[in-house]
């Protein structure tokens, strides 16, 4: 039975998953973060860091894509949408030739949200930090 408060608390403004992907089951906690995420959950998300956790192309495109769509449900802002920031870096995924366009597509859709996945990585302006 499907359990997502088992890895994730559902009212959380951040989540840290450096490394904690490389588990036996490299699937389970993005898989669930994606139900999660899909049944409405983190709607006060604002930081999620994946960095490090050995995620391949598939498994971000699946995310990002799942981050960019809109939908009647959400009003059309998308899932977790108060989410600012998203840190994929250092994941085998973000060397594939495709993925900069996905981070692209995410980054149109939304504007607000700065999305690193390479070590200069910010959407911000230089000295705003």
């Amino acid at each position: 039975m499907f359990q997502p408060r088992r890895f994730f608390p559902i009212h959380c403004e951040l989540i840290t998953l450096c490394g904690v992907c490389v588990l036996p089951c490299a699937d389970a906690p993005i898989t669930t973060l994606q139900a999660c995420l899909a049944k409405g959950g983190f709607a006060r998300l604002q930081g999620l860091n994946l960095s490090g956790c050995s995620l391949s192309f598939d498994q971000l495109r699946s995310l990002l894509q799942q981050l960019t769509a809109t939908n009647s449900t959400d009003g059309g802002q998308g899932l977790a949408a108060a989410l600012k920031t998203l840190e994929v870096g250092a994941n085998p995924g973000t060397q594939h030739d495709d993925f900069e366009g996905l981070v692209q597509q995410l980054r149109e859709a939304r504007p607000g949200l700065d999305v690193h996945w390479r070590v200069a990585d910010s959407d911000a302006p230089p000295g705003s930090d």
